[in-house]
């Protein structure tokens, strides 16, 4: 059985520069996320009333996450490289207010250990995805449906926590352990198809814009999927 990738026909040196383009606009992404992330943090800290006016946009920031992720995932090939790439800066400004919400329940310490623990993850996995010469695909649809499970799962694990269920914190880290195996997952077969993303964007004749955004808006969600996970498994939260 063959396990290299079923298409080659692009140069190493334009594949590097389309790699170098995915990472560029992923690294601004989670950038913008952060800096929103550290002013919903700062605010929330500094006034009750600030705090809770964000915990109520928090839920139509994630409604508007949701409608931005469905059209930059589905309408994509059908968009100009600069709206994809608004829209893309749109999302990442949207889940920084989420992420600020969720991360400012925990230490500051623990947010910076969950961060380089994340970004270490990240960077191992997504150096195998590159390098290796295997095509990874399978392992996608496998984590794919492994994601589907950990969502209805969730669901469930909701309906516990409206009970007031004991069995709600024993589910809940057990998603969160089932989240940062899933994603790791992700991280290196995501990384692996940016090989034939490249190979699309050059027969394509558009440009590199909006499949570099296609392929760093993969990456960006697994990376703050992971980071969530791995701050709700280690983190310290306030007193």
């Amino acid at each position: 059985m063959n396990n290299t990738l079923y298409n080659d026909s692009v140069s190493v040196q334009t594949r590097g520069i389309f790699t170098a383009q995915v990472f560029g606009w992923m690294t601004l992404g989670i950038t913008l996320t952060a800096l929103v992330a550290f002013v919903v943090g700062y605010l929330g800290l500094q006034s009750q009333q600030i705090l809770a006016l964000v915990s109520v946009l928090s839920f139509p920031a994630i409604i508007i996450q949701l409608i931005l992720v469905l059209a930059l995932s589905f309408l994509l090939r059908k968009l100009s490289g600069t709206v994809a790439a608004v829209l893309f800066l749109a999302y990442s400004l949207f889940t920084g207010i989420t992420v600020g919400v969720i991360a400012i329940s925990y230490n500051v310490g623990s947010i910076f250990m969950a961060f380089g623990i994340s970004a270490v993850m990240f960077f191992i996995l997504a150096a195998y995805g590159l390098i290796t010469k295997r095509d990874l695909s399978k392992w996608r649809a496998v984590a794919m449906f492994a994601l589907i499970g950990i969502i209805l799962v969730s669901v469930v694990n909701f309906i516990l926590l409206l009970l007031n269920s004991p069995l709600f914190n024993a589910l809940s880290a057990i998603i969160n352990y089932a989240i940062v195996i899933v994603f790791s997952i992700l991280i290196a077969t995501d990384s692996n198809q940016l090989k034939n993303l490249a190979n699309e964007a050059e027969a394509s004749g558009q440009g590199y814009t909006k499949f570099a955004i296609s392929g760093a808006l993969m990456l960006y969600l697994d990376f703050i999927n992971l980071f969530l996970s791995v701050l709700r498994i280690t983190g310290s939260r306030r007193n």
